[in-house]
């Protein structure tokens, strides 16, 4: 398989579908085929000249010769109203303008998934391409592009309506013709750049290397509004993300510190109701007893491409979040670290942990692993002792026993000695980066060794 991962940081995706006039006010979603592989022409053209055309054409090829499916983020479509000037100069001679948008999550990623493999060479090539992309569509639409990225669990949004069951809502995307079934006459290369002024020129009623697909769009994947529900109304809730904002956002490295201050906020919460603190926050059961079982809450933070904390994902393995929790998560709207800088935290979404975490084989670590018991002589060399501890962890957290732990250098984008390893009070341990290989999918990211908890121990789909 072949997967290219979008993500739009504005918020919003801007794109008319083929067919469609703008002023009907009817957003493309999710982007079209065709669209993505102009925007990689285009890209190659003014970005990537040093590629060759034979290596481009290669992947071209590749990419037109099947549907793609799609994985689609919750997305609201929605239009801003503009009265343009005409040029006329009347200044009360203006025109109305729709531009309708999609807006959708700036961290939910949109995923291609093609049933191919790519070798190495059109992997390298099409990577570049793709890490050259800043927009698609029109110019708002601000776009992260990569290749990788893993489809949540679940079936896809969007498939052909050939592969289709019927139940969702019909859809026409713009996909490029194959180079195989493609009969015009420029060569089929060359067709992929047909303009809007060559199709009115000639008088044709679409671009030669196009064809309009139809496709299947699962039931309420778009919606024109959000419905206004109380967090604390949710039930069968296991999984939350907050998302975090400001100037300087906290780094990687600070992952236990904000995880800590994520708990304190929440316990903080109930302590000002003077409601009892539940054992899904605070790790102990009505006795005071740490829980050992790994059912207590899991605060993971998250990172973006340059290594900064940009959300937190809090889940339960095999609790659900009661109402009074769920309100206490979406209740927090800030965050302090270094003592000194504040981040705000948005309520982005819940519901099981399933809805925010994706099934893969193989994971590397994202934060330091850091063992529970300590190293001593007869227990191998360290780095021995620390390979057995993953495969123990495994065991403890219900996790199938890896196929092969490789050691790494870096957990994420820092070594582990750059990272905080100790909670307040602990002493700080040594922290290791692996890579595990599993006999088969399992959901990532998830969290082993101390720490565990609160954000050390991470492992997730390499970048």
């Amino acid at each position: 398989m072949t997967t290219v991962e979008l993500r739009f940081p504005a918020n919003r995706y801007h794109g008319t579908a083929w067919g469609r006039h703008v002023n009907e006010g009817v957003a493309e979603w999710p982007p079209s085929p065709y669209r993505l592989v102009r925007a990689l022409y285009d890209a190659w053209k003014r970005k990537c000249p040093h590629l060759s055309e034979q290596d481009v054409l290669d992947v071209f090829t590749t990419l037109a010769s099947k549907l793609p499916r799609f994985w689609l983020p919750k997305a609201v479509s929605a239009h801003t109203r503009s009265y343009l000037s005409s040029n006329t100069g009347e200044t009360a001679d203006k025109s109305l303008i729709f531009d309708a948008f999609v807006a959708v999550s700036p961290s939910a990623p949109c995923i291609f998934e093609w049933e191919f493999s790519l070798n190495e060479r059109q992997r390298r090539t099409l990577r570049e391409l793709l890490s050259a992309l800043n927009y698609l569509g029109r110019s708002e639409s601000w776009v992260e592009a990569r290749l990788g990225g893993q489809p949540p669990i679940g079936e896809p949004t969007c498939i052909p309506a050939s592969e289709a069951s019927g139940t969702g809502e019909l859809v026409y995307l713009a996909c490029p013709i194959s180079s195989q079934d493609y009969r015009g006459k420029r060569p089929w290369f060359d067709a992929l750049t047909y303009s809007s002024s060559e199709l009115l020129k000639e008088r044709l009623s679409g671009p030669p290397a196009m064809r309009s697909v139809p496709y299947e769009l699962a039931a309420g994947s778009i919606t024109s509004w959000l419905p206004a529900q109380s967090p604390g109304r949710d039930r069968g809730i296991s999984a939350a993300v907050l998302e975090l904002h400001g100037k300087v956002l906290p780094i990687a490295t600070d992952t236990i510190r904000i995880a800590e201050r994520v708990r304190g906020r929440l316990m903080r919460q109930f302590e000002e109701s003077k409601k009892q603190i539940p054992p899904l926050i605070h790790g102990k059961d009505n006795e005071g007893v740490p829980l050992k079982d790994h059912s207590h809450l899991f605060i993971l933070p998250r990172t973006n491409s340059v290594g900064r904390i940009d959300s937190i994902f809090l889940f339960s393995q095999s609790k659900r979040f009661e109402p009074d929790l769920i309100k206490a998560v979406a209740g927090i709207k800030c965050l302090r670290w270094l003592d000194s800088i504040k981040v705000t935290a948005t309520w982005m979404g819940r519901g099981d942990d399933a809805s925010f975490r994706h099934r893969i084989d193989q994971v590397v670590s994202t934060t330091p692993f850091v063992t529970i018991r300590h190293w001593r002589r007869g227990r191998g060399s360290v780095i021995e002792f620390a390979m057995e501890e993953i495969r123990r962890e495994c065991r403890n957290h219900s996790l199938p026993e890896p196929l092969s732990v490789e050691p790494m250098d870096l957990a994420g984008r820092f070594p582990p000695v750059k990272f905080r390893r100790n909670r307040e009070g602990d002493v700080t341990r040594p922290g290791y980066a692996f890579r595990l290989k599993f006999p088969r999918r399992i959901a990532a990211p998830f969290s082993l060794g101390y720490g565990c908890h609160f954000g050390l121990g991470q492992f997730d789909a390499e970048a």
